[in-house]
């Protein structure tokens, strides 16, 4: 019987290959803004393809560390779900922000607020929760 911790480290390779397949998606579509067969800004294209490959392994260092992290179930929850959302939501906006030709956030106050929401806070949150959960276990082991 697979334990609670191998089947939560399954699904985040799952949704890490996921994340892949939107990055090579999102790498298709350069090819297409490159050779002018969709009209969209070739930088933000660029981004959301870089953007999905480092959501990737992001998450693959999160499943890597995830039996490492001592935080209590709710928590761990929180942490894990808000670098899901940070990884989806950059490469989603940024393909969104290619689309519509939108060089900067500057251009639109709807992107810039949706970036912070799905984006900056929820970056901060896991981080800040993977810093503390790493840290408890780093203390153990500690003289």
């Amino acid at each position: 019987m697979i334990d609670i911790n191998e089947k939560e480290i399954t699904y985040i390779c799952y949704i890490a290959a996921i994340l892949f397949l939107f990055s090579n998606i999102s790498g298709l579509l350069l090819l297409f803004v490159a050779a002018e067969f969709i009209s969209a800004n070739k930088a933000q294209m660029f981004n959301a393809h870089f953007n999905g490959l480092l959501g990737t392994f992001w998450l693959l260092g999160i499943a890597f560390t995830y039996n490492k992290i001592t935080l209590n179930r709710p928590t761990k929850r929180l942490f894990l779900y808000s670098a899901i959302l940070a990884s989806f939501a950059l490469v989603v906006l940024s393909i969104i922000k290619s689309i519509a030709n939108i060089t900067s956030t500057n251009d639109s106050a709807i992107i810039s607020f949706g970036y912070m929401i799905t984006v900056v806070i929820p970056t901060f949150i896991s981080s800040i929760l993977w810093i503390t959960g790493l840290g408890k276990n780093l203390k153990k082991y500690s003289n």
